[in-house]
């Protein structure tokens, strides 16, 4: 049994937890749940915003689906896709789209760039990344699949890319 709740958990953890140059973007996500698994695994794999493109989601719904994790990530709102690109070309920041479409890499080959603040891009449920950020994005990437369906839910994609980030990452440092 435990004998330290969840804040004191992750307040032990803070001294040496490794912090990734990497964020996340959600495109005008409907699920406010999604939003939330996305800044848990963000939290868990050392990313540090998740930017948010659309309406604002129920903060307190998102801070008790993520099991806390929203509190250690910080959260920055863009009324639509071309505010968020000028914000991220601006620091100088590669966007790197994932999206299932002519010119995207396999993620299982893809060399991450570790020495630039990377923001990986998820499209909302239904409709994908928008096409000014696809414009503008310096890269796209695909996961493959072996199976009969063709993509995952998309926070399910989001936590499979910062896993191969933070993976590739591990591998490179030895």
């Amino acid at each position: 049994m435990r004998n330290q709740t969840r804040a004191e958990r992750y307040a032990s953890k803070a001294s040496i937890a490794n912090k990734l140059p990497f964020s996340f973007c959600a495109t005008y996500f409907q699920v406010d749940g999604n939003i939330a698994y996305l800044s848990r695994a963000l939290a868990c794999f050392g990313g540090e915003t998740v930017y948010l493109i659309g309406k604002q989601p129920n903060m307190s719904e998102i801070q008790r689906l993520s099991g806390g994790h929203s509190k250690l990530v910080e959260f920055v709102r863009f009324p639509n896709p071309m505010d968020f690109v000028y914000h991220a070309t601006d620091k100088g920041y590669k966007i790197v789209v994932a999206e299932i479409a002519e010119g995207a890499k396999n993620v299982h080959t893809y060399s991450w760039d570790y020495d630039v603040h990377t923001i990986i891009v998820v499209g909302n449920e239904m409709e994908g990344v928008p096409t000014d950020i696809l414009a503008n994005a310096h890269d796209m990437v695909y996961i493959p699949m072996n199976g009969q369906g063709f993509c995952l839910n998309t926070s399910q994609t989001a936590n499979v890319l910062a896993y191969d980030y933070a993976a590739k990452k591990a591998l490179k440092n030895g």
